[in-house]
């Protein structure tokens, strides 16, 4: 399975506060397999916590060799990931990285800094993917996420329509543009993108999201918030598009609502700094200044540069 085919299973979930992508690395669970049977104590499909301490125990063994500690860290970054400690994924992550580069990993990695802020770091790693010359669609949409999150919109746009170029019916960077133009102001070319996606999928829950936040922002609250809804009954257990759905609620100035959209998202993702943050500021607005200064404090420890991050979004 070439590194292309792999990516193209991935959900790609760019909208307007930034990117979201699951890591999809099963191939570094397959690794478990080439590395005999002292590994069988740290292998995907355990309880996580179990998948933890496996690997570290197997990483403590004095006879371990560079492929199978290289095995180990992979799986337990993907362990750390899927409970978002992304700070340890990405350790272990580029440790593996120090003992055998991949580009594979470079994606993963990639992947990991878009989910946590550090946008610079992902470009970094999807550049080192393009310029080894396995510079997929998927890959240039990645890198286009990153660079939106940058704030760097010409270059994001960019790297969007070189992933349409290499494949033009893939939607997924359609949106992506989208919340880039609107990042400008360029409200036209936003609108004719999303309507570009739903046109040819009109139950696509993350272009829905974006349209809802064009029509709130254009002053059509009314119509903005049936493409919320609309996006929230497609997919209601979807953490990043409840917490989506609370940022446009925050933009029309319905602070509660918002909260309440903020604590689902929780609920389904405890600790996602994104939504502490955006409960934190609605909370301000309504005076709870214990609970807003608590949930930004918490954010901040999460994301420390949460405040810069959602800022390329207009969020303050």
């Amino acid at each position: 399975m070439t590194h292309s085919d792999r990516t193209s299973k991935a959900m790609v979930k760019a909208l307007l506060l930034g990117g979201y992508l699951w890591l999809t690395s099963h191939h570094i669970a397959e690794a478990a397999n080439t590395t005999g049977n002292e590994l069988t104590t740290c292998v995907s499909g355990k309880p996580v916590k179990e998948t933890i301490e496996g690997c570290t125990k197997v990483m403590s063994l004095p006879s371990i060799d560079e492929p199978t500690r290289r095995a180990a860290l992979l799986i337990r970054g993907n362990a750390y990931y899927s409970i978002n400690e992304l700070e340890l994924a990405s350790t272990d992550y580029v440790s593996a990285q120090k003992i055998s580069y991949s580009t594979d990993v470079s994606f993963g990695l990639g992947s990991i800094y878009i989910n946590s802020g550090k946008s610079d770091e992902a470009i970094v790693e999807f550049s080192k993917i393009i310029d080894a010359g396995d510079g997929s669609a998927n890959v240039f949409n990645h890198r286009g996420m990153a660079f939106e999150n940058a704030g760097k919109y010409e270059e994001a746009i960019s790297d969007f329509n070189k992933a349409l170029f290499l494949a033009p019916d893939l939607l997924g960077p359609v949106n992506n543009r989208a919340a880039a133009y609107a990042k400008q102001g360029n409200w036209n070319d936003a609108v004719k993108d999303i309507d570009t996606v739903l046109a040819k999928n009109p139950d696509m829950p993350i272009a829905l999201v974006n349209r809802c936040t064009f029509q709130v922002r254009a002053g059509n609250a009314d119509l903005g918030f049936r493409s919320c809804d609309r996006a929230e009954h497609l997919d209601p257990n979807n953490a990043f598009i409840l917490e989506n759905i609370g940022f446009v609620y925050y933009d029309a100035g319905r602070f509660m609502e918002a909260i309440d959209y903020f604590n689902r998202g929780l609920r389904l993702a405890p600790g996602r700094a994104t939504a502490l943050y955006g409960r934190g500021k609605a909370e301000a607005k309504l005076g709870k200044s214990s609970d807003s200064e608590a949930d930004i404090v918490a954010a901040e420890r999460i994301q420390p540069n949460i405040a810069s991050f959602l800022a390329t979004s207009g969020f303050k």
